[in-house]
């Protein structure tokens, strides 16, 4: 479902937002692999934290929006 606004709402947006955590995932994994056994150069590191924060940030964003839609759809 889709508001007035354009955005997702609901189960859509989760899905989303899941697709997103997936690239996230496979970037940092990606990122894992090019390094592994050695530490992160700058670059690598601040983009392995960004996309930790995105992901940590994002999983919260999820639960919240399906507390929400759990509330106000009389489930």
């Amino acid at each position: 479902m889709e508001s007035r606004s354009g955005k997702a709402e609901g189960p859509a947006a989760i899905g989303t937002l899941r697709a997103r955590q997936r690239k996230r995932v496979a970037a940092i994994r990606k990122l894992n692999a090019r390094y592994a056994g050695q530490a992160f150069p700058m670059r690598a590191a601040e983009k392995w934290n960004r996309l930790s924060r995105e992901l940590d940030e994002t999983e919260e964003l999820i639960t919240e929006l399906r507390a929400r839609h759990e509330r106000t759809s009389g489930a």
